[in-house]
């Protein structure tokens, strides 16, 4: 069975998939010293939502 993430990352997770309307996944890869690190994925079905997703996040056409 696969661990289940911190209510915190979850959270963050549904805020960002609300907030940019893609599924977004947080993925911890290790625990330092200094904290968590891993990554973002942001999903997307095709150049058209990447394009729009760029947008949203402030990286459009330049």
């Amino acid at each position: 069975m696969a661990k289940e993430k911190p209510r915190d990352v979850a959270r963050i997770e549904e805020e960002l998939s609300d907030a940019l309307t893609a599924k977004v996944e947080i993925r911890i890869k290790k625990r330092t010293k200094r904290g968590e690190q891993g990554e973002v994925a942001i999903a997307f079905g095709s150049l058209e939502e990447l394009n729009g997703l760029l947008d949203k996040l402030g990286l459009g056409a330049r």
